[in-house]
């Protein structure tokens, strides 16, 4: 029979159409794979979960990022204390005395802008902060840079010879200087020796 020859020929078809055409599988196309040479763009929610990664990753980077540029700000100044300290020692051994006098100090320092001599303390600017000598009640050497500072004392009182302090602009412990100044000393809190008005945290180094 004709028609069940045609019905034989296309028993592969899928379906038969109303008009009895049909239609074949190699021919028809998923709905889902009609723009599949389309460039896909990112949904609302995918945009908002990249920017929420970006955002967590920042919070934890930038915080981390600023402590280790005031950590290497401090190590310059630690080190540039310390050449005067010792500049220091060096002339009591040879005078009996400490002097103010940047200019009777065996020690190099950067390119000073000026220096101020107020006559119990001499102090001298950089580009990048401050140093002054003290010689009053207490003799010590003291260099500050950005939110950070680095003393060292070095008269011969026993309660303050030969103690090192770091000192974080701010009241707030949280901050990245007052992290750096407690890493670097080693203490567990700052020193409760705070001036009435003053504007800093003074941290003290563990023996």
């Amino acid at each position: 029979m004709k028609h069940n020859k045609a019905f034989t020929q296309n028993k592969n078809h899928s379906r038969m159409s109303l008009s009895g055409i049909s239609a074949p599988l190699s021919k028809q196309q998923d709905p889902r794979q009609q723009h599949s040479g389309m460039v896909k763009g990112f949904t609302l929610i995918e945009l908002l979960v990249v920017v929420l990664i970006i955002g967590i990753l920042s919070a934890i980077a930038l915080p981390q990022y600023q402590v280790a540029v005031k950590k290497t700000k401090l190590a310059t100044i630690k080190n540039l204390t310390r050449s005067i300290a010792n500049a220091e020692e060096i002339y009591y051994m040879a005078n009996g005395t400490y002097t103010i006098n940047w200019e009777e100090l065996d020690v190099t320092l950067p390119d000073r802008n000026h220096c101020t001599d107020a006559g119990t303390f001499n102090q001298c600017y950089f580009d990048w902060g401050h140093c002054f000598i003290q010689k009053q009640n207490i003799d010590r050497a003291v260099c500050h840079i950005a939110d950070v500072s680095y003393a060292i004392y070095f008269d011969n009182a026993p309660k303050y010879a030969g103690q090192r302090r770091c000192y974080s602009i701010g009241l707030d412990l949280t901050t990245a200087q007052a992290r750096v100044c407690k890493n670097d000393t080693g203490a567990n809190a700052p020193s409760d020796n705070i001036e009435i008005g003053s504007n800093y945290r003074m941290w003290i180094y563990q023996p």
